[in-house]
């Protein structure tokens, strides 16, 4: 089963309120399983793009100010 470490949080869900990314790395490590492998690094390649961006917009404090489908888009 893949999911994430901690679970998929659905009494958030609709509140754009959790960091999607244990979510698309559980999905991404089934994609490496099923033999998916380009689309498996694709999709990682995309999460580190997407956590370099985060860490680029973080502010002096060292909060990021991002929602989850602010982080969904970075992937897309």
């Amino acid at each position: 089963m893949f999911e994430p470490m901690g679970g998929s949080a659905p009494k958030y869900a609709g509140q754009d309120v959790i960091n999607p990314m244990a979510a698309i790395g559980a999905a991404m490590m089934m994609l490496d399983s099923l033999g998916e492998t380009k689309s498996s690094q694709a999709v990682e390649n995309a999460m580190i793009a997407t956590m370099k961006n985060m860490k680029s917009q973080r502010q002096q404090d060292g909060h990021v100010d991002l929602r989850g489908r602010d982080m969904v888009a970075g992937l897309v």
